[in-house]
């Protein structure tokens, strides 16, 4: 699960420069 979510916290957290949580990953 966590492999997945490496990669789409990845794209926001270089776009928001800031570590992206998993309650957050639906709403970027």
């Amino acid at each position: 699960m966590k492999g997945e979510k490496v990669g789409e916290i990845e794209l926001p957290e270089k776009i928001f420069g800031v570590p992206v949580n998993p309650d957050m990953v639906h709403f970027a």
